[in-house]
């Protein structure tokens, strides 16, 4: 049974599997009916949106569940792989360094899903947080966000443009990306902790939380010219881990990738 989960051919069929699966999700998001519980997915933990959220659209979690099984299944392909052939081939290899730095890379792929996995379920997520100036935002028990200052120097008509392409349309002309930003303040108890601005595509890190800017938006609910953000406000508590283990295996590929240089 071992020596079948660590062949190419089972390899092989598993992950075309999962590009199957994925393809069919992609699929699925296209839909309006679906889309809203994908970016709901996205907006949060998984865990969290699965227990909470699982019966709002089946169709989508049915999707989820099979994608997990489909995942599952490549990772014990993977690892059986790495723990029966590319150790045994090690061994027999006398640790030469091409075979060794093959194992290595392929134990530090596990460790990357692994931190991948834990990012998903442990830490705190939200997305699409809409905040205006002036607004202050409960993170937990402990943390709230204060929102002191919005600047945005363009036109804001920009910004009313509302459909799937209105993204695709900023540019540096009618977007100015070095100017517009969000002044934010960090509270822990009541006291101030971190304070920094956030710029579109530029997250900022205080104190272990990670925010972004997904937007610049209008206030749907007044006729000013108050321009909001929507953000997203995230807390991975094996990030720091996650990367060290990517750049290893960088690393590892590029030494793999010398010693088994061949000049034609």
């Amino acid at each position: 049974m071992i020596r079948f989960l660590s062949s190419m051919k089972f390899a092989f069929w598993s992950i075309v599997a999962l590009i199957i699966w994925f393809f069919a999700g992609v699929a699925l998001a296209a839909f309006d009916l679906h889309s809203k519980a994908f970016s709901m997915m996205n907006d949060d933990l998984i865990l969290n949106w699965f227990l909470n959220n699982m019966f709002h659209d089946p169709l989508v979690t049915l999707w989820f569940i099979g994608f997990c099984l489909c995942g599952f299944v490549v990772g014990v392909s993977f690892f059986f792989c790495t723990i029966t052939t590319l150790f045994k081939l090690m061994i027999r290899q006398s640790f030469r360094l091409k075979h060794t730095l093959l194992f290595l890379m392929h134990v530090v792929f596990i460790g990357i899903i692994g931190f991948h996995l834990l990012s998903m379920i442990l830490g705190y997520k939200k997305g699409h947080i809409p905040a205006f100036e002036g607004q202050k935002i409960t993170i937990n028990s402990d943390y709230s966000l204060v929102i002191r200052k919005i600047n945005f120097v363009n036109d804001i008509s920009v910004l009313r443009k509302k459909d799937k392409h209105s993204k695709i349309r900023l540019s540096h002309e009618n977007f100015s990306i070095k100017e517009n930003y969000a002044e934010i303040a960090l509270y822990k108890s009541n006291h101030l902790t971190g304070l920094g601005k956030v710029y579109f595509l530029k997250p900022l890190l205080i104190k272990g939380f990670c925010f972004t800017i997904e937007s610049f938006i209008t206030n749907k609910n007044s006729t000013s010219s108050e321009v909001g953000v929507k953000m997203v406000i995230a807390k991975n508590p094996v990030l720091i881990p996650f990367f060290i283990t990517y750049a290893l295996a960088i690393l590892l590929i590029l030494l793999l990738a010398i010693v088994t240089w061949k000049k034609p």
